[in-house]
């Protein structure tokens, strides 16, 4: 076989392979067809579990709630979201008080439309490009919307909302830094939507900042910044900080001079949380699995132009997840999502190397077996819900009745020695274990905190700095602490529980561990079931420590 002939048979391969990566019509409605179907199981889902909502969202949405009962945000409530996480949630929540539904359920309604927008947008995006990497482009689709499945407790999580409003944006502009140009009109709203996820949290926004020097040093073009992608969405962003300004002056003054400086030292201590990694579980297994796709993906990147920005993704997502320094697993989505985008794109090129494979891509095949895959899901799903008791939701003024296998957990001892609408007060660093249940099962909270973070993040930082420590907080720390004596002789809350590792030695600086037991008597210890099934994880309560509960008697 001579030089020739060897060359003209690579020439023929390189051709059949690139050939594969555009679509047909039919392979573009298979596409949206499977799309469409699971956007549909995750309906039925969220159909079946009323109550169904991670921890830390709860939290955000019951802050929205309480707004809308007349409270100022960052004063008489406090959650250490930005406006716009609460101009978010305030949606849902004054929807339910329309109509009288849970919130938890409008709320997983409208992150589900919210996925819906996001999901066509990206289609509109690819199709009306003439990129010739479409099939590369669809699979990234279609991952994009399987992650949902794989991580659907995590649903609704700021992280989630996040990659919902951003993940058109990312596609819009590799798209544009790989030489072709989307819509305009399309790319107009993808920017609009992007600037609302990137205002979520300052943490994003310097991730768009980031991802857009990253490709720059790619292209280094003097056109580089340019898209009305981007010069919509930094338009956006750019009115979003110049809202602040004009925030009232109740507002303003507790999250631009408490809150946003308090995340800001919370995000710049990450290396000392991180040195308590070895001690507790974590995550690490989706470290090594970034760590192991990443390796891969540099190795293929010249197979598909879109293989590199999903690397890029995943290392930005990586630096999200490690300087927030907790380890929990809705932190680690960005970091998964581009993981989630590079396995798909790696298994799609091996993928087309099969003899006639563009075949199996078509709407006869993709469509049933989707169809098959999400039934099963959602059977899965509704296996524990058919199994347990209903929870009656008309003792909160709402519609209808909900599985109590949505419960969070202590939900056995809040029902026993609580009703709804009475008033609790749980001392904790973590979200759980106030919420979700505090939501599900409409109890209201006693004071202003929804959590204890903002003290928590004083203490540490009181160590570090006591004179600065004093200076910039010490109105905001002493007003906490002056507030929780009065309540507990003017307005005695029902139930007050607190981890005892944690704040045992704050309550007793604070002289508040003998008014407890003055007015409430000896704690009972509300500890999580011991059923291996309802376990809570790790993740959440960290060490194994007792929960101390004292009952209004």
């Amino acid at each position: 076989m001579n030089l020739s002939t060897l060359t003209k048979e690579s020439t023929q391969r390189l051709t059949h392979f690139r050939s594969r990566k555009d679509l047909s019509s039919a392979q573009m409605k298979a596409l949206a067809a499977a799309i469409i179907i699971m956007q549909l199981a995750l309906l039925c889902v969220f159909c079946m579990h009323v109550l169904m909502i991670p921890a830390e969202a709860a939290e955000h949405l019951h802050f929205a709630v309480l707004v809308l009962q007349g409270k100022t945000p960052y004063k008489d409530v406090v959650d250490m979201v930005s406006p716009m996480m609460l101009y978010l949630d305030v949606i849902p929540a004054y929807v339910s008080k329309l109509t009288h539904i849970h919130p938890i359920f409008v709320f997983n309604l409208f992150v589900w439309l919210l996925s819906c927008l996001s999901q066509y947008l990206c289609l509109s995006v690819l199709f009306k490009s003439q990129s010739r990497e479409k099939y590369f482009y669809s699979i990234v689709l279609l991952a994009n919307c399987l992650l949902q499945f794989v991580f659907i407790s995590e649903f609704g999580q700021i992280d989630h909302l996040f990659l919902l409003f951003t993940i058109p944006y990312w596609l819009t502009r590799t798209m544009r830094w790989n030489g072709q140009k989307p819509d305009n009109n399309v790319s107009m709203f993808v920017g609009v939507f992007a600037a609302i996820g990137f205002s979520l949290s300052f943490l994003y926004s310097i991730f768009f900042v980031i991802l857009e020097i990253c490709f720059w040093l790619e292209k280094r073009k003097a056109d580089s910044f340019t898209g009305s992608e981007f010069t919509c969405c930094s338009a956006i962003m750019f009115l979003y900080i110049g809202h602040m300004i004009i925030l009232p002056e109740s507002i303003a003054g507790g999250y631009l001079g408490w809150i946003l400086p308090l995340t800001f030292i919370d995000y710049w201590q990450w290396d000392n949380r991180l040195s308590f990694i070895e001690k507790t579980p974590d995550r690490r297994d989706l470290i090594y699995l970034f760590a192991l796709v990443s390796v891969l993906a540099m190795a293929q990147g010249r197979k598909s132009k879109v293989l590199i920005p999903s690397l890029i993704f995943s290392v930005l997502g990586f630096g999200l997840y490690i300087i927030q320094g907790q380890m929990f697993t809705f932190q680690a989505l960005p970091m998964m999502w581009g993981v989630g985008f590079a396995i798909a794109l790696l298994c799609a090129i091996a993928f087309t190397l099969l003899p006639d494979s563009s075949k199996l891509v078509n709407v006869k095949v993709v469509v049933p077996v989707v169809s098959l895959a999400c039934a099963v899901f959602v059977y899965v799903q509704y296996i524990p819900v058919s199994k347990c008791e209903k929870l009656d939701l008309g003792e909160q003024n709402y519609w209808g009745s909900a599985p109590k296998c949505d419960l969070s957990n202590f939900s056995e001892f809040f029902e026993k020695y609580t009703k709804a609408g009475d008033k609790v007060l749980i001392l904790n660093d973590r979200t759980r274990p106030a919420y979700p249940l505090m939501l599900q099962l409409g109890l209201q909270p006693t004071w202003k905190m929804l959590d204890y973070t903002p003290s928590r993040i004083y203490e540490i930082y009181a160590v570090t700095d006591q004179t600065k420590a004093i200076q910039k907080f010490i109105y905001y720390e002493n007003s906490i602490w002056e507030e929780l004596p009065s309540i507990m002789l003017t307005d005695p809350p029902k139930v007050v529980m607190y981890d005892e590792e944690a704040m045992n030695p704050l309550l007793e600086k604070h002289l508040l561990k003998q008014r407890l037991i003055d007015v409430y008597g000896n704690p009972l210890f509300a500890d999580w079931n011991e059923n291996i099934d309802k376990h809570p994880k790790f993740e959440y309560l960290s060490f194994r420590f007792p929960i101390a509960a004292h009952v209004k008697k």
